[in-house]
């Protein structure tokens, strides 16, 4: 080989050389954005915010977005755990309004807190389970029985309503759980920590959160595996009933009045949730400390637009376009990391 071979072989070398740094840079950079793209985009919207509005940081303002993550973020830990068997539920708003207006009228009524909770969850229970049967037993589409028991529970709800608030008799200790703390901690919060900590360790250090990771992944394998797939599916829409009912008397505490529509504005930040959450803890996975995270970006996109005086249908738009930007992001990060 030529000294002139030698040279130019040498100069490539350290030019594929530089293009790997280069890549394997850009690579570790995607990955951070991906994994905490969202804790800093958290972080800057609370900046934009608290300088926009001075009102932002106030401790009444701050309890505020809180109290109203816990109930999104309980209602997004159950539609978390329907994702991950790569099913759907799009029934959990009406069952929030449905759960805290059957406490509301069991207080209203005379009866127990316990009665009024255990009643309200139960609906939950019973809403779960009909969206299991319809989509495990009667093999419909995830998507088109979940819509449909979601009007149809509306339906119910604003019927036994008669679209009237239901607002006697909600006061202390019941409301507690929405306004009140224990020590530091407001009591929507520490529930929300309660629930997302349990599920946390059974999704991801127990045989039962491995199993339901594996039915979203393949839908074939876990049959052949002995895997009783259409029982934790079940499972999973009963849970995510219960947890969806948990919201519902969350802001029931919190509002003071049961209705039919309290959870109607919740589909989009509940899959918002679940959507950037997947971006936290297992890249492209839905886990529930990542929905939670999700769950306190949109309400804080809320709280912020709220103060500013913005318009509540610029308010929808604007949260679409933040989301379409997230997804937007996430792709492009996505082809980078790989």
């Amino acid at each position: 080989m030529s000294k002139e071979q030698k040279q130019e072989n040498n100069i490539q070398i350290k030019i594929d050389g530089s293009n790997g740094l280069a890549m394997g840079k850009l690579h570790h950079v995607g990955s951070f954005f991906m994994k905490f793209g969202t804790l800093i985009g958290i972080g800057i919207i609370c900046v934009v915010f608290a300088i926009l509005s001075p009102v932002f940081l106030r401790y009444d303002n701050l309890f505020a977005i809180v109290a109203h993550t816990s109930a999104v973020g309980v209602a997004a830990i159950g539609l978390t755990l329907v994702v991950m068997t790569g099913n759907l539920d799009l029934s959990f708003g009406s069952v929030v309004g449905l759960s805290g207006m059957t406490a509301a009228f069991l207080l209203t009524n005379g009866h127990s807190i316990f009665v009024a909770v255990i009643a309200g969850l139960l609906v939950g229970l019973a809403v779960g389970i009909v969206n299991g049967l319809l989509v495990v037993g009667l093999g419909i589409n995830s998507l088109v029985a979940t819509i449909s028991t979601q009007v149809i529970v509306f339906g119910i709800a604003y019927f036994y309503s008669g679209g009237v608030d239901i607002h006697k008799n909600i006061e202390e200790p019941f409301t507690l759980l929405g306004h009140g703390s224990t020590g530091p901690i407001p009591n929507p919060a520490l529930l929300l920590i309660i629930i997302l900590a349990i599920t946390f360790f059974v999704t991801q250090f127990t045989c039962l959160g491995r199993l339901l990771y594996a039915i979203g992944d393949n839908k074939v394998a876990p049959l052949f595996s002995g895997i009783r797939v259409s029982f934790l599916k079940m499972v999973v829409y009963a849970i995510a009933g219960v947890l969806a009912a948990t919201a519902g008397i969350i802001m029931l505490a919190r509002l003071e009045y049961g209705a039919a529509y309290t959870g109607q504005g919740y589909l989009l930040e509940g899959f918002a949730a679940v959507y950037m959450g997947s971006t936290i803890l297992k890249s492209g996975r839905p886990n529930v400390i990542g929905s939670v995270i999700g769950a306190m970006f949109m309400m804080i996109l809320n709280n912020g637009f709220q103060l500013l005086g913005v318009n509540f249908v610029l308010q929808i738009a604007l949260k679409g376009f933040a989301l379409l930007i997230i997804v937007l992001i996430h792709s492009r990060l996505s082809m980078v990391s790989e």
